[in-house]
This record gives C-alpha cells, sequence and structure tokens, in this order.
C-alpha cells in the first residue's frame, strides 16, 4: 500500500541554515557523520546500507514532535513524499529507507533532535513556474494537512502513484513564475555579455555558478541573464544517464523531464531550437567527485526518440539529443564535415513511437550485426548521424551481450558498485581501435570493467589481451548466430560457452555470415 507523504519545509532568509541545500539537494554521506559523531555503535544503519551500499543518499528527518513520529511510523519504502512551501510544492521523490537516529543534532544546521531520517532516491525538483499549488492536490485528496508533516494512504484516496504525479506535472494549476525569495536580491557578479564563461572554468557547485552568472541555479538547461547562449548541464551522479563517445566525441544527452513521456516543452523546448538555429551551446559536466567546468562548446547535431525507464521505474518515451563539439562558438572557425550538417526536419518528440524491434536478444544482435558496416570507416572529427545513432545502438548490444558481466576472462574483479541505472560498470572498447583500422562492429567490440579496459589500453601484456579477447568475442558471436568459425585462425576449439543461456540453434538459422574480422 502506497502512502503520499507532504512534508513542508520553509526555507530560510540565510543560505547557510537551509537545512534542504544539506542533504536534499545533493547526496550526503550519512555513514562517514555518524561516523564523526562516535555513534555508530548506537545508530543501525544496516537498512540503509542494504539500499545505499556507497553509503550517501539523499537525506530527510523528522522531529520527535507528535505528528513527525506518526508519520515516519506509517511511512514504508517505496512512499511518494512531496516537499512544499509558500502554497507550491517544488520537489518530490522516493522513500528508500528509514532509520532512527536518537539526539542526533550532528547533520542539519537548523532545529535540533532530528530522531528520524529517511532515505529519498528518485528525487526530481520542480522549477520556478512548473510548480504546482499545494492546494491542488485537494481535487484529488479530500483529506490532507495543511499544518505539518501528514501521511495520507492512496489507496484509501483511489489513486495510483504514478496518475497523482501526472496529475501535479501535467493537469494541475502551476504557480506563477517570480523571483525566489531564498535567492533573495543577490547580484550576479559578472555580466555574462561583457564577461562569458571562459572555457575550462571551474566551479565548486551550480549555486557558485548562479552567484556568478544570476539566472536559474537547478534546471539541467538554462541561459543566463543578458545572455543568447544556452547552457546545458550534465552530471556524471545525476539521475540522466548522459554518455560521451569517446572515439568521435559525440555527447548523448537525456532531455528534461524525470517522470513521464518527455515534450519538446521547456527546457527541451530550447535545445530544438538550438538545433534549428545550429547556434553553439556551452556544454558543462561534472564528473563523480568533482567540480563543474566548462567543458566543451557543441552544437546540437540532432535528437531521436527513445525508451527508457523513468523516476519512477516505469517505460516512457525520452529525447536523445545528440551534441557534437566543436572548437570555439565562431562557425567561421568549424571543420567543413560540421558547418555543412543539414538541419533535420523531425516530427515532434514523442508523438509517435521508435520503429519496434526484433523481440529476442539473438535477432537484434543478428540485426546490427548485418546492418553495421565490416570495413574500417574513414576517420573524422564528426561522426555522420547515422553512424553515431548506431554506435550507441551498438554499444547497448553488447553490454546485452555481456550479460553485466566483464568479457575478459582473465578479469580479476569488476567494482563492487552499480550504475544509477541498476547496470553494472561496463565499458565498451574496440579491439581493434577505430584510429588503427578496426571496424564499428559487434565482431570488434567488448565490454570490459574499468579495470580491465586500463590493461587492455596501457597495460605491458596488451598485445596478447587484444589476441585473447578476439577469440572470446569469436566465440561468443559462434555460439550466438551458429557461423563455425571453432577452426579459424583466430578461434582454437573450444566448449560452448556457458555464459550463453540460450543457444542459437534455438531459433531458425539465419543466412550465413562472413565474420569481419577474419576477412
Amino acid at each position: 500500500m502506497t502512502n503520499l507523504i507532504t512534508q513542508p519545509y520553509r526555507r530560510p532568509k540565510n543560505s547557510n541554515d537551509d537545512n534542504y541545500l544539506v542533504t536534499l539537494a545533493k547526496e550526503f554521506n550519512l555513514v562517514s557523520a555518524v561516523k564523526a559523531a562516535g555513534v555508530a555503535t548506537k545508530v543501525n544503519l544496516s537498512n540503509f546500507m542494504n539500499v545505499h551500499p556507497s553509503g550517501k543518499s539523499r537525506l530527510w528527518a523528522v522531529g520527535t514532535s507528535a505528528p513527525g513520529k506518526r508519520a515516519y511510523e506509517k511511512m514504508t519504502p517505496g512512499d511518494l513524499v512531496i516537499f512544499y512551501g509558500s502554497s507550491e510544492i517544488y520537489a518530490y521523490g522516493e522513500i528508500s529507507s528509514k532509520l532512527v537516529w536518537k539526539n542526533n543534532n550532528y547533520i542539519w544546521p537548523s532545529g535540533q533532535n532530528w530522531d528520524f531520517i529517511y532515505s529519498v532516491k528518485n528525487f526530481h525538483e520542480l522549477s520556478e513556474g512548473e510548480r504546482p499549488l499545494y492546494q491542488e492536490l485537494r481535487k484529488v485528496l479530500s483529506k490532507l494537512d495543511v499544518q505539518s508533516v501528514g501521511v495520507r494512504s492512496l489507496y484509501e484516496a483511489g489513486i495510483s502513484k504514478a496518475e497523482l504525479l501526472d496529475f501535479l506535472l501535467n493537469d494541475a494549476k502551476k504557480s506563477p513564475k517570480k523571483i525566489s525569495k531564498h535567492a533573495g536580491n543577490i547580484k550576479s557578479q559578472r555580466d555574462v555579455s561583457q564577461f562569458p564563461p571562459k572555457l575550462g572554468e571551474k566551479f565548486i557547485n551550480r549555486k557558485a555558478i548562479w552567484e556568478e552568472f544570476g539566472g536559474q541555479w537547478q534546471q539541467g538547461i538554462t541561459t543566463f541573464p543578458n545572455d543568447n547562449c544556452l547552457n546545458v548541464f550534465s552530471d556524471e551522479e545525476g539521475p540522466y544517464p548522459d554518455y560521451q563517445d569517446p572515439v568521435s566525441g559525440i555527447i548523448e544527452y537525456r532531455g528534461q523531464g524525470l517522470s513521464g513521456n518527455q515534450k519538446l516543452s521547456h527546457g527541451n523546448k530550447l535545445i530544438e531550437n538550438a538545433r534549428l538555429s545550429k547556434n553553439p551551446v556551452r556544454f558543462w559536466f561534472k564528473p563523480a567527485g568533482g567540480a563543474w567546468v566548462f567543458y566543451k562548446w557543441v552544437i546540437v547535431s540532432d535528437r531521436e526518440p527513445i525508451v527508457e525507464l523513468d523516476s519512477l521505474g516505469n517505460k516512457a518515451k525520452r529525447v536523445l539529443w545528440y551534441l557534437t563539439p566543436v572548437n570555439s562558438p565562431n562557425a567561421s572557425e568549424w571543420p567543413k564535415e560540421i558547418t555543412d550538417l543539414p538541419i533535420l526536419e523531425l516530427p515532434e518528440a514523442t508523438q509517435s513511437s521508435p520503429p519496434k524491434s526484433p523481440e529476442t536478444f539473438i535477432d537484434r544482435y543478428l540485426t546490427l550485426v548485418k546492418d553495421s558496416p565490416n570495413q574500417p570507416q574513414s576517420k573524422t572529427t564528426s561522426a555522420p548521424r547515422t553512424n553515431y545513432k548506431r554506435s550507441r545502438k551498438l554499444r547497448q548490444i553488447v553490454i546485452e551481450r555481456a550479460n553485466n558481466l566483464c568479457e575478459f576472462d582473465g578479469c580479476t574483479g569488476m567494482p563492487f558498485d552499480l550504475k544509477i541505472d541498476g547496470s553494472a560498470i561496463l565499458e565498451v572498447d574496440h579491439i581493434d581501435a577505430l584510429g588503427e583500422g578496426g571496424i564499428d562492429h559487434p565482431s570488434n567490440m567488448v565490454a570490459l570493467c574499468p579495470n580491465c579496459h586500463e590493461s587492455k589500453t596501457y597495460g605491458r601484456g596488451k598485445s596478447k589481451m587484444v589476441k585473447k579477447l578476439k577469440q572470446i568475442v569469436i566465440k561468443k558471436e559462434s555460439n550466438l548466430l551458429g557461423l563455425n568459425l571453432a577452426n579459424t585462425p583466430e578461434a582454437k576449439p573450444q566448449s560452448p560457452s556457458p555464459l550463453l543461456a540460450t543457444p542459437a540453434l534455438a531459433y531458425p538459422l539465419h543466412p550465413p555470415l562472413t565474420h569481419p574480422l577474419l576477412l
């Protein structure tokens, strides 16, 4: 049974007293805080660590007041929690775990005795102009506590979690956009029109960028005051699985909107306008544990609809943008292949479903093998749009072929952690580098853990490792596609791979293929 937790919070004028900024705007290392307080033996972190093995999570707490204690006792993991203040809802997420830390005055700067702590996942903050009025909840929930933290059963209200969020995000009346009280009247330190960000310039967090240039400090797609240039932000530890191809430099950037189908509105509309105008865009990047940096200039070269799981774990249509690096904001300095890229006429982002792919993994694998060129491609600073779209699909199918395991049979250990989407930390590499005549084809691609990837790139035995990887991939494709490759010069006779749970012969035989590595 899913509950709705309504959590009020009025932000203080002084941001140094803002509990929200300490543990909700970013992940907080609870394990370190418990150890620093010297109460590790008194605080049971077992459930928290089961859900958050890194020891970090977004956190909130309720105090020892009667309403807070009652709400905490009714909470269960998976419950939806919304945060509201000044008559509007400004954020939401899901409860992932909860624990008790008696007389806790060590984490949050304001208040005291935050005894009941819960962690939050799939957290999303709504920007000004998109925040539903808190009173709109009464349209779907007849009983609503407006005084303090409260709990409401969605089952008893006759509405699901997804339906409630859909109402709040799409149908509920929104609070008008206004100057944030939290921001005060802080004047930016730099006039962007006179002193724009410098390539490579670093800032400790988004708030520091906001204080320097003004504007909005939470959205991933925004412009600065007195500046027409679009800025897009990508956090390696954020909720969007953005990706940069190490060979072409192409950046796969997820559109704005964590829950439900994405549309060409708000931030996505800004990116679409940049694509149509071919205007340069600043790409900001924050590596894991690092600072924000103005990483490079890009142009928005293309987009396509894809289907992925949203923040609630439901399949939803997303917009995947392709950002192509350029060496400056001046179009006269761009390579010819960049200036000649056509501005494509594309349909509305999610009006039509992407083409349906074959149902089985083997059929999808075979389709990509047949459609991918088996000859080296010419080297260019920017891959053609069909190439980098195919590369994304090839990378995904190779990860799937790996079954979330490093494909090198001599692997001595993978990272214990997982990516945000729950998948294994694997990197797809070309066995023979594209720059050295290798082909962009599954037969020349392998999924490796970061350790094995480094060994293959820099290790003293990398030549032997490359030969071994070719044998491993040939063996896998022999099993997958029914190819007779067992006695080729690249692969010695081997027994069927135990990694492949479904033998190729369980499917109708496909036309014989010539293996590209043996040409």
